[in-house]
Formats: structure tokens, sequence, C-alpha cells
């Protein structure tokens, strides 16, 4: 999901340009080249709106990063921070640790893995994590995997709504009940 700025970003000049974005993928693929040397991550890849022609200035970066150890962790938050500190660009990673992968104990859903399996021309650090992550135990039933991801981000929603300044009805999430009810 990409990143809402917000009038003061726009106000102050903290909203990315193509040489941002330039910048923010050069001190990525350099940090994350670093980090898969350094055995701390197995794999990354891009994916998403950056690999393609639908790339457009607001866009965040995605990446699934397959991690080897909590120091991977820490080190790959660190980068991130310091290049969106550097060049205003966000980013979203989904991570999972080799270890989990390989032995299909993760919360990975189906259609992610199957999705990114479908971007030819996704770029790739180290292994492909995509590789790596075996089938997982939840993937036996596709269908209700979906349905309990969807219930889940309404809840979510839902309960967001209690923390927002403003207070949204009922109906603003009503479309997503149909979506998941509907056969």
């Amino acid at each position: 999901m990409g990143h809402i700025y917000s009038l003061d970003e726009f106000k102050f000049g903290s909203i990315p340009s193509k040489i941002d974005y330039d910048n923010a993928i050069r001190l990525l693929k350099s940090g994350l080249e670093n980090l898969v040397n350094n055995k701390l991550l197995s794999g990354v890849t891009f994916v998403g709106s950056v690999t393609s022609t639908d790339f457009e200035i607001g866009s965040d970066i995605d990446l699934f990063v397959v991690i080897e150890s909590i120091g991977g962790e820490d080190m790959l938050r660190e980068l991130i921070i310091d290049i969106t500190k550097k060049t205003h660009v966000f980013f979203d990673i989904k991570s999972v640790y080799r270890k989990s992968a390989e032995i299909g104990q993760h919360r990975l859903l189906y259609y992610y893995i199957h999705t990114i399996k479908m971007f030819s021309n996704r770029w790739v650090i180290g292994k492909d994590p995509v590789e790596i992550v075996a089938e997982s135990t939840n993937w036996k039933n596709v269908k209700m995997e979906l349905v309990n991801d969807m219930l889940s981000r309404i809840d979510s929603l839902l309960k967001s709504r209690v923390h927002t300044k403003i207070d949204f009805g009922p109906c603003h999430c009503s479309f997503l009940d149909r979506i998941v009810t509907l056969p």
C-alpha cells in the first residue's frame, strides 16, 4: 500500500522527485547487495510498479525479503530508514525468515507468492525469495484464505476508525463486506 503524503510534506517539499527515486533505488540496491553478501539476508525481490511502466512519482517501493537473522532484520530496517530520510521515498516490505520459509511455517498468503511469480521483470538480489518459500499448510484452502484475509482487513479498518479524528459511519466499509459475502 502506498504512502499518502500530508499537507505538511507538500508544504516542506518532502515529496520525492524522479531523482530521489533514482537515488533511493541506487542506495537500496547497493545496501541490499551488501546485506546479502554479508549473509544477513538470503534474497530480495523488487515487486510492484517500480519494476514496470506503471511506476509513477508518489509510488512506494515494494520488496519481498528473506531474512537470515535478527541482525539482518535490524540492518534492513536501518537501511530503509536512512534511505527514506535522504530521499523521502517510502517502502512496503514483506519479509520472512529463511528457516521458516523453507519449511512452510510462515504467514505468507498463497496469492501473494503466486502474484510475485507472475512478475516477469522483477529484480532479484541474492537468491530468489520465491524459490526459497515452501508451500504453507494454510494454502490448502485458497478461497477461505482470501475470505479470512479480507475479513481481517475489514476488521482492522473498523477498529482503526475509533482512532481517527473523523468518525466514519458503517457505510464506508460496507462495500468491502459485500465483496467478501457475495458468492
